[in-house]
């Protein structure tokens, strides 16, 4: 497993979610939240958990894109998919 690129794929797998987490929950569904003041925290209350929110998403992505990348290691598939079916199929 080559980790510089598990790194980057963690990088921009961030980048994107932080991007549309912008979008949609600060463009678009911003004027719904603040007519429900006391459903959901005001603006200036969420910019002090921002930081804490965005180390939170980048560990998370760490940690989702070293799953995958640690279920889907390079070699025969064939043979890994057999052994698989074959353990499925006697349980």
């Amino acid at each position: 497993m080559d980790f510089k690129r598990v790194a980057l794929a963690a990088v921009v797998a961030w980048v994107v979610d932080t991007i549309y987490a912008m979008v949609v929950w600060m463009g678009i569904l911003g004027g719904e939240m603040a007519r429900f003041p006391l459903v959901f925290r005001s603006e200036a209350d969420m910019n002090t958990y921002l930081p804490l929110m965005f180390v939170g998403g980048l560990v998370g992505m760490f940690s989702l894109v070293y799953v995958y990348a640690k279920g889907y290691e390079g070699g025969a598939e064939w043979r890994r998919g057999s052994a698989s079916g074959c353990c499925w199929r006697s349980s």
